[in-house]
């Protein structure tokens, strides 16, 4: 990372997952440091053996309690690039109470850490493949009557171990009727009933990166309600998705899918942001939110998942995650988003005719 236009003279980065990002490598401590002409890391005894067979192009340093301050002296470092938000106010005041001037330099790294290269996206697209095919599986033999909610989840979780993810990216999210319509709904002992919404938010990671996935489908004939609601959702994901494109801010993509959902009488009921970054994070930089200026980039990814959230009713999200590919979004999933409904065992679905939109540049 060339800092020489941060103007700062080293960036310092002490979070786990930028260590990561950066490094190659995942502990529980070390210190990150930054010039334009070396890279240093920092760590202790428990993974320094570790780190020098996985770390290229760092020189390690081995933790003692001055060895960052010795370090950054050493280099005559005086002004330090930071991310303000993740430093504590212990590490801000021992910086400056040894003389030196901390500087925010967040949107930087953070610029840096969302453009993904291809081993990167190759990984988040193997945790999207696995979680769409536990998802499959899931609704192809597991949709049942009584079946309760944490049941599906632990199910669902144990087939993406099963066709080889490490570990779930977040806390399954399974939400049968009313609940659906509470967007982090927590996954509780509802039984399945004739006549309810499913949305289940799920993913998984494989070499530590995060995939994002929500579908929803009904058990049982879906109203006509569900319905219309439904392809507007879709509408306004396929829209979102369409309109994307290299040096767009985050926020004009929101707002094309918040428009249509306004349109088509829902936009009160659209309450999140449209998006969100995916990586070794599952919420991280950038996100698609309103009045972002965030600018998206080649090699971003993120999540695209509009949603309608009436009380007491119903509950639709509808969530890929995505890159951005020769300028132009490409989904990294490839599971229908079609209205998919279980009637008497048979799964069925309802297509939709895309209305796409076309926006002047």
């Amino acid at each position: 990372m060339k800092i020489t236009n941060l103007n700062v003279d080293a960036v310092v980065l002490f979070d786990k997952s930028l260590r990561r990002y950066f490094t190659g490598f995942s502990s529980t401590f070390g210190v990150v440091v930054l010039t334009d002409n070396k890279r240093y890391f920092i760590t202790d005894k428990r993974y320094f053996d570790a780190a020098e067979k996985v770390i290229k192009d760092f020189t390690l340093i081995p933790y003692e309690k001055d060895s960052l301050i010795d370090l950054l002296k050493s280099l005559n470092v005086k002004k330090i690039g930071a991310v303000l938000e993740l430093l504590t106010t212990d590490r801000y005041l021992n910086f400056i109470n040894n003389g030196f001037t901390v500087l925010d330099v967040s949107h930087e790294v953070y610029d840096r850490i969302a453009i993904k290269n291809k081993n990167q996206i190759n990984s988040i697209k193997k945790a999207c493949i696995i979680a769409e095919k536990a998802y499959n599986i899931l609704l192809t033999d597991n949709i049942i009557k009584d079946v309760t909610e944490i049941q599906l989840a632990r199910k669902l979780e144990n087939l993406m171990i099963e066709y080889g993810a490490e570990e779930k990216s977040f806390d399954t999210i399974v939400a049968f009727g009313k609940n659906s319509a509470v967007p982090h709904h927590e996954t509780d002992n509802t039984k399945l009933k004739e006549g309810m919404p499913v949305l289940i938010d799920f993913g998984c990671k494989v070499n530590g990166f995060c995939s994002d996935m929500t579908r929803t489908f009904y058990f049982g004939k879906p109203s006509k309600d569900f319905t219309k609601a439904y392809f507007s959702v879709l509408n306004a994901h396929e829209n979102a998705k369409e309109f994307i494109r290299v040096g767009i801010k985050a926020g004009m993509v929101d707002k094309i899918a918040r428009d249509i959902l306004n349109n088509d009488g829902y936009g009160e009921y659209f309450t999140h942001s449209l998006g969100h970054g995916i990586g070794y994070e599952i919420h991280e930089y950038p996100y698609l939110r309103k009045d972002s200026n965030s600018i998206l980039y080649e090699g971003m990814v993120f999540s695209i998942e509009p949603g309608v959230y009436l009380k007491d009713e119903f509950g639709i999200r509808i969530e890929d995650t995505v890159t951005i590919i020769n300028g132009k979004v490409k989904s990294l999933m490839n599971y229908t988003k079609e209205l998919e409904y279980i009637d008497n065992g048979k799964k069925e679905n309802i297509k939709m005719h895309k209305s796409i939109i076309k926006f002047e540049n």
